[in-house]
């Protein structure tokens, strides 16, 4: 028994006592003698119970049960007795002959199943009609003469047959009345058990109604499973028990067909031209068709509950609308679904998607149905291409036409059409079109109800946003019916609160008639503003900062190497003798080992105005001419062992290590100024490097930032570990010159070596480490296990942390090596001159899926972008996107590829730097999420492979991981710490309870470390390979178990060939209803055996299916090896 039910039993008997013995207050142990009671009373109080509760007691229970409390235990008993024995007898009664369900009806039962990860959810319609008075005994004889007229009331399903059956004869339906008068939580309560309610469809009756008693009004609770009437019959049901209700004589005609009619006749549709034209028609048509709006999703458990957004637009502006639509020769149900499909575009990631629609198929048969009730309900897909600068009439022509196009063919039912969308597009598992939009104008002669809708909440499984939209006296009501968890509540209250915005705009003929890139009304979003500061666009080559420092303290220690010690007078006189050989040169080449030469040639090469092109010394030879024909290099700056590289290279060269000691001149002319500072090329796509021109102004406005903003004066020193060929060399060399500071760097083959960085940092009392992440770890690694105490890295104090993801773990790492240092993790993009963001992570929350790319650097400006170049609204996912004073020039001698990804966006009249990466603003906060490259399709979901790292990496000892999507399978790979002792089957079994199902790896791989390319950096071409050999051969059937399921999955697939161990069900030609079949099967071959149909989603190819077999019957017998 239900609380509120307990409750209603004693409120009924405190109230009856007070009545019979005339006094204010009952208590729980109030006895029935100590009060005066006696036989006659005891009588009044037999008698009251009956007429009040309907149950019958003897006056010798009043006497056995003596206090109030036995009393209502007692009769809460006879209650659940009374109400187990009225199902048993009328559910059981001779029905008429069962009959098959449609489509729609067994999407709905599998949905009850919770096979997709959405918990059990029914079809359910609730509502709460709300009125002054009710006369409880007429409503309920007005209802029960609905139930004899409407078939569809008497209806319950035979779950294991997937059949329905019509009851002949049934009870007549008790309405309960509950006080809640002065209680308003069990009101509360009575709500939410009823508005979400599963009705157990296999017994009748299939509906709940209940009046509620306040304290100046009523509400009548109806709650109905859609499994036996669709939206339609429910308004004509309850509009024909309000008739009843107020009196009024309806004929006894309700139609010459039935609903079983209805059934036959799709069946033999099926075997109908017509049919197989509208087929043909959805198959070609859903090769090409995009899937659903892909919002924002919470990755969160959800249970099946819903929860409602509605609003009510007044008559006056809904005919204003109506209006319109009519004049522009629009169906206001177009309208609506057209500025839906608006909102949508605009917090989703794609511009083209694919919305569902409920039909009613009653108004496309003869008249013999028209007065038939039952579920009529398909659904028809309708495809949207949005983005497109158009007028708003031109997008509901668009949507209106694809509708009508559709409709011409959906004879063909839209469960199957979805059926086979997901087959075509190897959607195996979850909800494909869960995006519904459902009109019910042209109902609003059914809508009489008996009382005002004051409250209402539907559900429909394989459903996350139900919009309705209906007309009630002239007014226009509007409900989003949305799956609880399923997206940030956030989100959806700001994109519904959009749509209203939108719908008060349409009353405006110019909303019609301007064409946009997307017709919505305003949202706010919070991404940060940019920070403006014109004192650091200077116009000046970057070398008058080492220029500036030079005159200043020409006798400063500029650079300090293993070979020893350079001031800033030395430096400069090395860059002029360097720079007298290539004045005149405009591109220039360095190739050379690290060290004072190599530094010296930057700096003479921007002492003389000419750009720069930083050579790897570890590229092959064919990378190395790739590189100067690219870049139209003229002269490469190199040193004597290097020349057998550039053997047969069309440009000159220069020894830089074989010019005299002696100075050719004392000082260089100030040349013209050159704005292009230099070409740093980075991997192509294609496989042919990129390279990225940057010009001084681009640079020199980062590089005064950051030293500016972490106060980098001439007393600080920093570890140059970076190849000059990436761009963080470009702070490391100007930056620490500009500030006036030292430079110290390694030699090449210790730009690996932890042990020498730690030396040096000591050695030096360097004070500024610019790393990637990976390096930092490894520092990290060698300083623990070595046990160097945090005296020798005491003179760090700023950590600048950029190149990579930067993994959570990592500032507690570095704060228990370095507790001093302050740590900054950058990001940006070389095309974005070295960096565009910082963040300070100070604490690190838990919940956070990776530290935040955080807040743009002074004069750049950071954009969440669509793929039509539109702001993202906060919360929802798109392309970074840079624009400010950092934005490269151009890819060198790469007009196609300088259009692509350097655009002037009209929108913001920017130009702009399209990154490639995947990021959020959440409250003025961004947040990398990867790149778009990194995301894939897997079983028709979309996985964030970033996602899985994360998770693996929240494993405790592992200290890093990477995921690589191979020939369809999910390969990971993890680097643990030395002491980490878990099997490869732990890590699984962790990771499977924080992660979907589809996003499981298919092999996790351990490795020592990760293959590193020259930038510290994730070399991700070896681990590729690594992924290929980790793709083997497919094993064959082990067990009799795995044999005999493959022997089901066989015949009810229809396969001919032999099943291997790890293929999918799915993809084998599997869906949702032969899964049903397939489970059936397998719990009937072996007996005692009770699987549920998500456990065939959730272990979907032979292996994992008998595997769960196998624990399941060893609950309850021994099961010898091989054998049952």
């Amino acid at each position: 028994m239900k609380k509120y039910e307990m409750i209603e039993i004693q409120t009924n008997i405190e109230k009856i006592y007070k009545e019979v013995f005339g006094i204010p207050d009952i208590a729980e142990d109030t006895n029935f003698f100590e009060i005066g009671g006696n036989s006659i009373l005891a009588a009044k109080v037999v008698q009251k119970i009956k007429t009040c509760l309907g149950i019958n007691l003897a006056i010798q229970d009043i006497f056995e049960y003596v206090t109030v409390n036995l009393l209502i235990s007692y009769i809460a008993k006879i209650y659940n007795e009374k109400t187990k024995m009225e199902e048993e007898r009328y559910c059981n009664e001779e029905t008429k002959e069962a009959f098959e369900l449609t489509e729609i009806q067994k999407a709905y039962l599998i949905g009850r199943q919770g096979i997709t990860g959405e918990g059990k959810v029914a079809s359910h319609y609730y509502v709460e009609l709300e009125c002054e008075t009710v006369d409880i005994l007429r409503l309920e004889e007005a209802w029960n003469v609905v139930v004899v007229r409407q078939p569809a009331l008497r209806t319950i399903i035979d779950v294991k047959a997937m059949k329905q059956k019509i009851l002949t004869r049934v009870q007549d339906y008790k309405i309960e009345l509950l006080d809640f008068e002065e209680d308003l939580k069990g009101f509360y309560e009575l709500r939410r058990d009823m508005e979400d309610q599963v009705l157990d469809i296999s017994r009748w009756p299939v509906f709940d109604i209940r009046v509620s008693k306040l304290k100046d009004k009523f509400r009548i609770h109806v709650s109905m499973d859609n499994m036996i009437l669709d939206g339609t019959a429910i308004c004509a049901v309850l509009d024909e028990w309000n008739k009843l209700y107020k009196g009024e004589v309806l004929k006894s005609d309700i139609g010459k067909k039935t609903f079983k009619d209805y059934v036959n006749y799709l069946k033999t549709l099926e075997l109908s031209s017509e049919y197989s034209m509208a087929q043909e028609y959805w198959n070609k048509k859903i090769v090409n068709m995009p899937p659903r709006p892909e919002l924002p999703l919470l990755n969160k458990n959800v249970n099946g509950e819903f929860y409602r957004l509605s609003t009510v637009l007044q008559k006056e502006k809904w005919n204003v609308l109506k209006m319109l639509s009519a004049k522009y020769g629009i169906t206001p149900s177009n309208v609506l679904l057209t500025s839906f499909s608006e909102v949508l575009y605009r917090w989703g990631k794609e511009n083209k998607f694919t919305i569902n629609l409920t039909i009613n198929k009653k108004a496309l048969l003869d008249s013999g149905y028209a007065k038939v009730l039952g579920e009529f309900t398909d659904t028809i897909l309708v495809e949207v291409n949005a983005g497109k600068k158009r007028n708003f009439i031109e997008k509901c022509k668009s949507i209106q036409n694809e509708l009508l196009n559709n409709l011409k063919y959906s004879s063909y039912n839209g469960v199957a059409v979805q059926r086979d969308w997901t087959k075509e597009h190897g959607f195996l598992m979850g909800t494909a079109f869960p995006i519904v939009f459902t009109s019910l104008l042209g109902t609003a002669d059914l809508l009489d109800m008996p009382g005002k809708i004051s409250y209402g909440l539907t559900q429909t499984p394989q459903v996350w946003l139900d919009y309705q939209v209906s007309e009630i006296a002239g007014k226009l009501y509007l409900n989003w019916d949305v799956l609880r968890g399923k997206y940030d509540d956030g989100v959806i209250a700001q994109m519904f609160s959009c749509y209203l915005d939108s719908l008060e705009k349409m009353t405006d003929r110019r909303f019609w008639e301007t064409p946009q890139k997307n017709h919505i009304g305003n949202f706010q979003s919070s991404l940060p503003k940019e920070d403006r500061d014109a004192t650091l666009i200077k116009e000046e080559s970057l070398y008058k900062g080492f220029e500036r420092s030079y005159l200043k303290n020409p006798d400063k220690i500029a650079i300090i190497t293993p070979k020893g010690q350079y001031t800033y007078c030395e430096c400069y006189q090395k860059a002029v003798k360097i720079g007298s050989y290539i004045i005149g040169k405009k591109i220039v080449g360095i190739l050379m080992d690290k060290g004072m030469l190599q530094i010296a040639s930057i700096l003479a090469a921007a002492m003389v105005s000419t750009t720069y092109v930083p050579i790897d010394i570890n590229n092959p030879k064919e990378r190395i001419k790739t590189i100067i024909e690219q870049a139209s290099v003229e002269l490469i700056l190199t040193t004597q062992a290097y020349l057998t590289r550039l053997k047969g290279m069309t440009c000159e060269n220069v020894c830089v290590d074989l010019l005299e000691d002696k100075c050719v001149q004392e000082v260089i002319e100030e040349q013209p100024y050159n704005k292009e500072a230099y070409i740093i090329f980075t991997s192509g796509t294609t496989g042919i490097p990129k390279g990225v021109l940057i010009e001084h102004s681009n640079a020199n406005n980062t590089i005064l930032d950051i030293n500016r903003r972490f106060s980098i004066k001439e007393n600080d020193s920093v570890l140059g570990l970076s190849n000059i060929a990436f761009d963080l060399s470009v702070f490391d060399i100007f930056g620490i010159f500009e500030a006036g500071g030292t430079l110290v760097l390694p030699e090449d083959v210790s730009t690996k070596e932890p042990k020498v960085w730690v030396e040096m940092i000591e050695k030096n009392s360097i004070t500024i480490c610019n790393l990637v992440p990976m390096r930092m770890e490894m520092l990290y690694t060698y300083v623990i296990k070595n046990e160097i105490s945090k005296e020798s890295l005491k003179s760090i104090r700023l950590i600048l942390i950029s190149g990579e993801k930067v993994p959570l773990d990592l500032p507690d790492k570095i704060h228990s090596i370095m507790p001093n240092a302050r740590i900054v993790c950058l990001g940006g993009a070389t095309e974005a001159s070295i960096w565009s963001n910082y963040y300070e992570p100070k604490e690190i929350n838990n919940k956070w899926f990776s530290i935040p790319y955080g807040y743009p650097l002074t004069n750049q400006k950071y954009y969440v972008m669509n793929a039509d170049g539109l702001i993202c609204p906060d919360n929802v996912p798109g392309e970074l996107c840079i624009a400010g004073e950092g934005l490269a020039k151009e890819y060198v001698n790469d007009k196609k590829l300088t259009i692509e990804k350097f655009q002037y966006n009209e929108d913001i009249e920017q130009r702009i730097y399209k990154t490639g990466d995947r990021g959020v603003c959440v409250e003025g906060c961004i947040w990398y999420l990867g790149r778009e490259d990194t995301q894939i399709k897997r079983r028709g979901y979309r996985i964030e492979l970033g996602e899985i790292e994360s998770i693996l990496n929240s494993v405790t000892g592992i200290k890093a991981s990477k995921v690589v999507y191979k020939d369809s399978q999910l390969l990971a790979f993890v680097v643990p710490e030395q002491d980490f002792s878990w099997e490869i089957s732990d890590i699984e079994t962790i990771i499977k309870g924080k992660l979907p199902q589809f996003n499981l790896p298919d092999s996790i791989t351990i490795l020592e470390r990760f293959p590193e390319n020259i930038n510290g950096k994730i070399d991700m071409a070896k681990l590729c390979d690594y992924a290929n050999n980790k793709i083997g051969t497919k094993e064959r059937l082990e067990n009799n178990i795995e044999k005999q399921i493959a022997e089901v999955w066989r015949r009810i697939l229809g396969l001919k060939e032999t099943i291997i161990y790890d293929v999918d069900f799915f993809q084998c030609g599997g869906n949702s209803l032969k899964a049903v079949e397939v489970i059936a099967e397998i719990n009937h071959l072996f007996q005692g055996l009770e699987l549920e149909i998500k456990d065939l989603f959730l272990n979907s190819t032979i292996k994992k299916i008998s595997l769960k077999v196998e624990d399941e019957l060893k609950k309850f017998m021994i099961v010898e090896e091989g054998t049952i």
